[in-house]
């Protein structure tokens, strides 16, 4: 009695956020670079709140253009874009050593993997699943309509400075 109960603060560092992951796995990232594999604090929770954070950044960009989410669907670019963009945040997390900003393999694929979104973007490359079928971008005719399109609302009737409270 009179003790309150509180959640301590290490609950709270451990439990990341849960993200969808769609475009990639767990097991591709430690497949893509085993030097994550090596790291003890670098569980499957860590490195798919990674992948998470990667494909909403993806998404975000992505939705512009598509019908998102792409269900169904196994769309190798994104695949390639959420592996290769998740990896270097990975590994710039884990591995902050002078070595991963310059001259490495990993910031040169998430620049790369950044160009390529880029072009996706502006709609300058387009994404085919793994049947070889074109995505078709259909975002931009997907524009929200409203019943009130028309409406006066109530206040709208007269100019403000003329109207009057009633006795």
């Amino acid at each position: 009695e009179g003790k309150r109960r509180t959640l301590g603060w290490e609950v709270c560092v451990k439990m990341p956020i849960t993200y969808p992951v769609s475009y990639t796995t767990v097991e591709n990232i430690l497949l893509n670079c085993s030097r994550i594999g090596s790291v003890s604090t670098a569980t499957s929770a860590v490195i798919a709140f990674f992948i998470g954070k990667t494909e909403a950044r993806i998404n975000s960009l992505l939705g512009k253009l598509y019908s998102l989410p792409f269900s169904g669907q196994n769309i190798p670019t994104l695949q390639d874009i959420t592996e290769d963009m998740a990896t270097y945040q990975i590994i710039r997390r884990f591995f902050v050593d002078a070595s991963v900003n310059k001259g490495n393999i990993w910031a040169d694929r998430f620049k790369d993997a950044g160009d390529l979104l880029g072009l996706i973007e502006k709609g300058q490359f387009v994404l085919v699943n793994n049947s070889g079928t074109v995505i078709q971008q259909g975002a931009p005719d997907l524009q929200p309509w409203s019943n009130t399109k028309d409406y006066v609302p109530t206040f709208g009737v007269r100019d403000a400075t003329k109207s009057r409270i009633d006795p």
